[in-house]
């Protein structure tokens, strides 16, 4: 393997990430965007201390994992008790599933434009 190939097996993922980045910012959508809906749940409990905590999903379904990590990167400090909040899940490679993309459900949900009229 030359390091020209070895360059291009580091830099082509990189490369395609940040095409994709610059397709969405010129206002392109992937095919399945926005066609699911992110599920909504309750807060159940959050210990700020632990760093983690649980939502109780909208119908049925178990509860979902949430870690301070995804609290933070959603812009929030912490989460309370009763909390509305629309969120994705995400499985890790031991098969644990969590709560990652937290919105507070009042913002998550997106106002139909033909309605307003």
């Amino acid at each position: 393997m030359s390091q020209i190939d070895g360059l291009w097996r580091f830099a082509a993922p990189h490369s395609f990430h940040l095409a994709l980045l610059a397709l969405k910012e010129a206002g392109f959508r992937l095919p399945n965007e926005g066609i699911i809906d992110m599920p909504t749940g309750t807060v159940k409990f959050f210990n700020e201390s632990k760093g983690y905590g649980f939502i109780q999903p909208d119908g049925s379904g178990n509860d979902a994992f949430v870690h301070i990590y995804a609290v933070e990167r959603a812009g929030m400090r912490s989460l309370v008790q009763n909390q509305r909040l629309s969120y994705d899940l995400e499985q890790d490679q031991r098969g644990k599933t969590s709560a990652i993309n937290l919105k507070a459900a009042e913002a998550a949900v997106e106002t139909d434009p033909a309605s307003d009229a």
